[in-house]
This record gives C-alpha cells, structure tokens and sequence, in this order.
C-alpha cells in the first residue's frame, strides 16, 4: 500500500505510489516528484495523502525530509498527511524473494 492518495470525503483513489517500497526515504521522493507534476490537474477537494512505511534495517539516524516547497503544494491543494507505520514490511519482502 505504500501511498494512496484519495479524496477525504468519499475515498476515491486519486493516486498510488510506490508499490514495492517501504521504505520513507523512497517514499517522499516519489511523492515529492508527484505532487510537482500531478498536483496542478486537481480540483479543489480535501484530500488525504497516506503513507504507509517500515523502518529501514539497521537504520541508524538519517533518512528523508519533506521539502517546504511539498509542504506548501500540501496546502495549497488542501491535503493532509497520515504516516503509517508497518513494522516488518520490508524483512517479508527481503524473505519473499
């Protein structure tokens, strides 16, 4: 589930990013890079941007920051943003392959 962005009041899925990936650093990339490029086409609404990460193995500090220039995209389109920890994500899917 990594990130689903929807509409807060009927859930409509507007995006979903970063399928494989839990891990935030990758994560706020990709969001980054989408709300730079997709965010002009939205129409006004609330919207919901949920992202759903693990923490890395043997992360010790570091990491990802979101930009002022995303948070204020952010703003500007009415958006909130739910972090959601999913312990293990990223050891199932080391395991899996």
């Amino acid at each position: 589930m990594p990130i689903s962005i929807y509409k807060q009041e009927t859930a409509e899925s507007i995006a979903w990013l970063c399928n494989d990936y839990w891990d935030l650093p990758t994560q706020i990339d990709e969001l980054e890079e989408w709300l730079k490029t997709k965010c002009k086409n939205l129409k006004a609404d609330k919207y919901i941007i949920d992202i759903a990460f693990d923490i890395r193995p043997n992360a010790t500090g570091g990491g990802s920051a979101i930009s002022s220039e995303s948070m204020k995209i952010m703003a500007e389109n009415n958006m909130d943003l739910f972090l959601s920890e999913y312990p293990n994500q990223i050891e199932d899917l080391t395991e899996e392959k």
